[in-house]
């Protein structure tokens, strides 16, 4: 068979192993002379045997791939990028010479080591539109690998990979809503087009960043930003108990920003909301937290309780939106009057949530509220929310003295 695949390559060599740094096209992959790649699939119907090592093909992924690839390139012909090289190996023979390297028919196919997904993914863009016939992917093309080191190949670069840390995502996401209008924007791919559009993670971090750096806010210092010190993302700092910014970015969006029965979802610009918010735990603090000490262990602040705080804040802007005028709807002395009378109003098996040492674990009933977690959180803030709407009933049409305390409002 006369086939060689050439194409300008560097020629790159680690011990034994031998490395090409290339590209394919469309072009090559639907190639009639060669099977230009093979998978090498650990098939579930045969236990017995170990050859196979790559996992099974993700449809959704495939057509994930070729749609943004699609409609990238729709966007203008240079925002379509896929830029990290798949991984091929062959235990034929190869050829470097003057930048060019020469895979001869007989060493054909190529194994798949890592990047199916983008391989196939480009190839079903390409039967959707015959202009990326020449679409260059990178990738790596390696000799000298047995079948035993491609599996170690694949398990050495799938095991390693590194997840995206949720609070670089946040952040990432927040900064392309900033920037959203601007003329150098790349294509943004449509499964994120949403989240950045909805603008919650921008909203959110702000208001993250409020609680983090007021003077008055009972968080003032504890929240870790994106990129601090990730041995801090539990425990203490300087014997301040500390909050990951992903987990208070991601309370807020889910129990604020995107909860649609949450006055503040539809309320305010995203400052304003910062300092709602900020007014909500000092009413909060000053009402269920007796002291600085209390401070740094109550549930309130962390964990399940801090999510149970977020739920339970809808339950008091509710009231608020319902039941005070705007001159008065969003300050701290409004809301410890709301918080306290929705307290008075729970029910005899929700009561224990009047006393502040229930918030903290270890301190008798306070054990429960230590092992909060979303199921049990959300009980109780169902139950503040009952005594909330009968609190509400209590106040409405009732007046009450005005609150100076405004903070920018």
């Amino acid at each position: 068979m006369s086939y060689t695949f050439n194409r300008q390559a560097v020629e790159v060599k680690q011990g034994s192993l031998t490395l090409y740094l290339t590209y394919i096209t469309p072009l090559d992959l639907t190639c009639t002379d060669v099977e230009f790649y093979s998978t090498e699939m650990l098939d579930p119907d045969k236990p017995v045997d170990r050859r196979g090592f790559n996992r099974l093909i993700n449809e959704k992924r495939i057509n994930d791939i070729a749609r943004y690839v699609r409609e990238a390139k729709a966007e203008g012909p240079n925002q379509h990028y896929l830029p990290t090289a798949i991984m091929l190996a062959t235990d034929g023979s190869a050829e470097w010479k003057d930048g060019v390297v020469s895979i001869p028919a007989a060493s054909f196919p190529l194994i798949i080591v890592d990047g199916q997904h983008r391989l196939k993914g480009i190839l079903a863009a390409y039967e959707k539109d015959a202009a990326l016939a020449n679409y260059q992917l990178p990738a790596v093309i390696t000799t000298g690998l047995t079948h035993d080191g491609r599996k170690l190949e694949f398990i050495k670069v799938n095991m390693k990979q590194v997840a995206l840390d949720t609070s670089m995502r946040q952040q990432t996401v927040s900064d392309l809503y900033e920037r959203r209008g601007f003329e150098d924007m790349p294509y943004i791919p449509f499964w994120l087009q949403r989240e950045v559009a909805l603008g919650t993670d921008y909203q959110a971090i702000l208001i993250s960043n409020k609680l983090n750096d007021a003077p008055t806010s009972p968080l003032k210092g504890r929240i870790r930003k994106t990129n601090q010190d990730s041995r801090e993302a539990s425990g203490k700092r300087g014997g301040v108990r500390i909050i990951p910014q992903s987990s208070v970015v991601s309370g807020l969006k889910m129990y604020v920003l995107r909860n649609s029965f949450h006055a503040l979802s539809v309320v305010l610009t995203p400052e304003e909301k910062a300092k709602a918010l900020l007014n909500y735990l000092i009413a909060i603090d000053r009402v269920l937290v007796p002291n600085k000490k209390a401070r740094q262990d109550t549930m309130l602040y962390r964990g399940g309780g801090f999510r149970c705080n977020l739920q339970m804040s809808a339950s008091v802007f509710n009231v608020l939106e319902q039941c005070y005028p705007p001159e008065r709807r969003y300050t701290v002395n409004s809301m410890a009057e709301v918080i306290e009378l929705t307290l008075d109003e729970l029910s005899n098996d929700a009561a224990s949530m009047r006393d502040p040492d229930w918030w903290i674990p270890g301190k008798g009933v306070g054990r429960l509220s230590g092992t909060m977690n979303a199921d049990t959180a959300k009980s109780w803030a169902d139950a503040f929310d009952e005594a909330a709407k009968r609190a509400g009933n209590r106040l409405r049409n009732e007046s009450g003295p005005g609150d100076k305390q405004q903070y920018g409002f």
